[in-house]
Parts: structure tokens; C-alpha cells; sequence
């Protein structure tokens, strides 16, 4: 059986965490800095973000508001 991963787009990751693609795009060219860890497929440009990865990375940033 085949597990299935959800992943996030640069777009869809910049609506869940306010940012803009650009902005996102922008701190993946300097090394992803304070970026959940992101994947690029093999012969792509493409980056995805593994949602878990998303979720442990938003858990350990949220604002103690």
C-alpha cells in the first residue's frame, strides 16, 4: 500500500503563514532561513513543503500572545 503525503505549494504555505510568495521565494534563495524545511523534485524547480513538516515548524513558532 502506497502512503500518501500532502504537500503545499510556495503559494499555498504564503496564505497559511501571511507571507507573500515573493517573500517566501525570496528566503528560499538565501538558504530558507526561518522556512519550514521545503522539498525540490528531482528535475524540477518545483518546492513543496510537507504539510507535517509545516505543522511541527508552526507549533514551534507560534506566538506566545
Amino acid at each position: 500500500m502506497q502512503k500518501h503525503y500532502d504537500y503545499l505549494t510556495v503559494e499555498e504555505l504564503a496564505v497559511l503563514i501571511r507571507l507573500t510568495p515573493g517573500t517566501i521565494r525570496n528566503k528560499l534563495s538565501k538558504g530558507g532561513g526561518t522556512l519550514p524545511q521545503c522539498t525540490r523534485l528531482s528535475g524540477s524547480r518545483r518546492v513543496l513543503f510537507l504539510m507535517s513538516d509545516v505543522e511541527v515548524w508552526l507549533l514551534k513558532h507560534k506566538s506566545l500572545d
